[in-house]
C-alpha cells in the first residue's frame, strides 16, 4: 500500500519543492521535524549547494535556509557551494555561523573553489575568515606573501601541505609531500585562477611548466587549466615561458590545451593558441 508519509516519498516531495523553488510548500512539509532525519535534511541541503548553479534552482537561498531551520547540518554544503562558485549560498552559510575553515579536513572549501577555478568564491571565503594553509591555496588565491612563507632559503617548508583533490587521494604518503609535485600542483592552481604573480614566483622556485602532477584535474598541465578557465593573458604567459600547447593530458584521447579551449568555447584562447601551435 502506498504510504504518503514514508521517508522516500517525503524526500521526493521535498526535492520537487526545492527544484521548483516553492519555499512555502517546503516549509510546510518541514514543519513536522520528525518526518525527515537530520541526515536526510543535510543531503537535501548539500544538493542545493551544487544545483543552485548547475540546475539554476530558483529561490535556492530561501529553500536552503528552510532546511537549516529544520535541522540540516550545513557544514558539508560549504564544499558543494564552493565547487560551483555559489556565493549566495556561501553568504547564507557564513551568516548562519558555519565555519569556512574546513573543520580540520585537509581539503578545504577554499581548496574546492580554487580547484574548479571559482576565484570570486575563493576570495569571498578568504574575506570570511578561511585561512590559507597550503601552497596550492596561496597560489590559487594569488597571495605572493603567503606563498613565500612556505619557502625558506629556497626550500619548501613541511607546512606547504600535501597533494589532495576533491576526489580524495590514493597517492602514497612519500609522494604526496614531494616538493616538486607540490610546486607543480600549485602552479596548476595559479594557472586555473589566472594568478600571474604567484605563477611567476612558482616558476622561479622551479615549477616544471609542462608537468602533470598526481591530483591534477583530468591529468592536465597548467596550460590546460589556464585554457579552460583563466584569462588569455595567463595562457600567453605560460606559453611564453615554455608551456607546450601540444602536450596531451593523460586522459582518454590525450587532449591538447587547444582541445580544451575549443571544448569549453574559450574563443579568445582558441584564437591565440592556434597562432602559436607548432606545425607537425
Amino acid at each position: 500500500m502506498f504510504d504518503a508519509s514514508s521517508s522516500t516519498t517525503l524526500i521526493a516531495r521535498a526535492q520537487a519543492y526545492i527544484q521548483s523553488g516553492d519555499t512555502d510548500a517546503l516549509t510546510a512539509l518541514l514543519d513536522d521535524r520528525s518526518k525527515l532525519t537530520p541526515d536526510e535534511l543535510s543531503r537535501l541541503l548539500y544538493d542545493i549547494g551544487v544545483n543552485s548553479v548547475v540546475r539554476s534552482y530558483p529561490n535556492a537561498v530561501q529553500t536552503a535556509s528552510a532546511l537549516i531551520d529544520a535541522g540540516a547540518d550545513p557544514l558539508d554544503t560549504t564544499w558543494s557551494a564552493a565547487c560551483v562558485g555559489s556565493i549566495p549560498i556561501l553568504e547564507l552559510l557564513v551568516s548562519r555561523g558555519v565555519p569556512v575553515d574546513g573543520g580540520g579536513r585537509s581539503w578545504t572549501p577554499l581548496d574546492e573553489s580554487l580547484y574548479w577555478g571559482f576565484t570570486d568564491a575563493a576570495k569571498f571565503l578568504v574575506a570570511s575568515g578561511a585561512p590559507i594553509v597550503s601552497l596550492r591555496a596561496a597560489a590559487g588565491i594569488g597571495d605572493v606573501a603567503a606563498l613565500d612563507r612556505f619557502f625558506v632559503d629556497g626550500a619548501l617548508r613541511p607546512t606547504a601541505g600535501a597533494l589532495d583533490s576533491p576526489f580524495g587521494s590514493s597517492i602514497p604518503d612519500h609522494m604526496s609531500v614531494k616538493p616538486q609535485y607540490l610546486i607543480d600542483n600549485a602552479l596548476m592552481f595559479a594557472a586555473m585562477n589566472g594568478q600571474l604573480e604567484t605563477a611567476r614566483r612558482l616558476l622561479e622556485h622551479g615549477a616544471e611548466i609542462n608537468s602533470i602532477t598526481p591530483g591534477a584535474h583530468h591529468g592536465a598541465t597548467a596550460l590546460h587549466c589556464a585554457a579552460w578557465k583563466a584569462p588569455v593573458a595567463m595562457v600567453q604567459f605560460l606559453v611564453e615561458r615554455g608551456g607546450d600547447p601540444k602536450t596531451p593530458d593523460s586522459g582518454d584521447g590525450g587532449q591538447s590545451a587547444l582541445d580544451w579551449a575549443t571544448f569549453y568555447k574559450r574563443d579568445d584562447v582558441v584564437e591565440y593558441l592556434a597562432t602559436v601551435m607548432p606545425a607537425d
